[in-house]
């Protein structure tokens, strides 16, 4: 599974946003941070429906989501949660 990062770099990391890539990181957990202002980016947000950021996405291996965040960041915990470690 992967832990994908959504945001728009023109508006900046927010210190929320921020925090939790802190908290993924102290967790061990890896995740992939895309600027939907890149095409590339803007067409994977597409793909998974993202209409706002941030948002976070985890998703399986072959890129279906399981679990997605948007409008309102998750706990890193939920993150975990939703990648099947507690």
């Amino acid at each position: 599974m992967q832990i994908k990062v959504f945001f728009r770099a023109s508006n900046g990391i927010t210190d929320e946003l921020q925090l939790l890539l802190d908290q993924l990181t102290e967790s061990g957990l890896e995740y992939s941070l895309f600027d939907i202002e890149e095409p590339q980016a803007a067409a994977s947000a597409e793909a998974l429906d993202i209409v706002d950021t941030p948002a976070v996405v985890v998703t399986r291996a072959d890129g279906a989501p399981v679990h997605t965040w948007q409008h309102s960041l998750p706990q890193a915990s939920q993150v975990s949660a939703a990648l099947g470690r507690i």
